[in-house]
C-alpha cells in the first residue's frame, strides 16, 4: 500500500488500548482522505450477534467480559466512514 501512494499506520499485537487509540488516530486521519482501507489480520468472536476483534491482552473468563474486553467491528467501521469515497475493512 505504501509503494501505491497510501499512508500506512502499521500496528501489531495491540492491546485493547492501544487498539482504541490507534482507531482514533486513523478516524482523524480518514476524515481527511478520499479512501480509508483497514486490513485486520487476528483472532476475532461474534457473541449475541456483535462480532468483536480481540486485543492479545484480552481475557475472556466468561461471556459478560467480551464486550469489555474486545474491540467490536462495529468500532472498526466506524472509523472508516470519514473517507469521501472509500471505505474498506478487510478481515483475515
Amino acid at each position: 500500500l505504501n509503494a501505491v501512494g497510501f499512508q500506512v499506520l502499521l500496528a501489531n499485537d495491540l492491546s485493547r488500548e492501544q487498539f482504541a487509540s490507534l482507531l482514533k488516530d486513523f478516524s482523524a486521519m480518514a476524515d481527511n482522505e478520499e479512501w480509508a482501507v483497514i486490513y485486520y489480520a487476528g483472532h476475532g468472536i461474534e457473541l449475541g450477534g456483535t462480532n468483536y476483534l480481540v486485543p492479545v491482552d484480552a481475557k475472556f473468563t466468561s461471556d459478560r467480559d467480551v464486550s469489555l474486553e474486545a474491540v467490536t467491528l462495529e468500532q472498526v467501521v466506524q472509523s472508516v466512514e470519514g473517507a469521501s469515497k472509500l471505505r474498506l475493512v478487510i478481515l483475515d
